[in-house]
């Protein structure tokens, strides 16, 4: 199932993706470059997709931080595997406004907060090591995989404060 709105169908998948999983974590597949040019993917989790943005979080010390403060040009793919579909989101990634990270930070469960702490770190403050990113979207690509029916592929692009849609051949 498709919406109008690609943010909204992001976070339906993720959520009919979640309802087949006994545990669930909304992870992606983030691909930087680094200043010399070399891409770079790994894991991340994504706690939330709005209309602002793909929100993560990672120490500000990390391969990642370092690609995305030299160039923010970056990509996610999320691969939903029990419900066969697929999120390709390219974007500009940006860091976060510290007072925002911080209200992150504040809710984030004590769990993650630890892997950001230093040993002699009490947990209150928010360290200097946490940094929150923010991909604006600028591009979707959504894939549905219905062997053996023919697959379904939407482009979503931004333009200005509305997004257009295209069918799109599965490459």
């Amino acid at each position: 199932m498709f919406d109008d709105d690609p943010v909204a169908t992001v976070n339906s998948w993720y959520d009919e993706e979640g309802e087949l999983h006994e545990q669930f974590i909304r992870m992606a597949t983030l691909a930087t470059i680094s200043p010399e040019g070399t891409p770079t993917m790994r894991q991340i989790e994504i706690p939330s997709i709005d209309e602002k943005g793909a929100t993560f979080f990672t120490h500000r010390s990390s391969r990642k931080s370092q690609h995305l403060m030299a160039n923010g040009k970056s990509s996610l793919n999320i691969w939903l595997p029990k419900t066969k579909r697929q999120v390709g989101i390219e974007g500009m990634t940006t860091e976060m406004q510290l007072f925002e990270a911080n209200q992150w930070w504040e809710r984030m469960p004590s769990v993650l907060q630890r892997c950001f702490l230093e040993d002699d770190d009490d947990g209150e403050a928010m360290p200097h090591e946490f940094i929150g990113f923010r991909m604006a979207m600028h591009r979707l690509s959504f894939y549905e995989i219905r062997f053996p029916e023919v697959s379904n592929s939407i482009i979503a692009e931004r333009d200005g404060a509305s997004w257009s849609f295209a069918n799109s051949a599965l490459l």
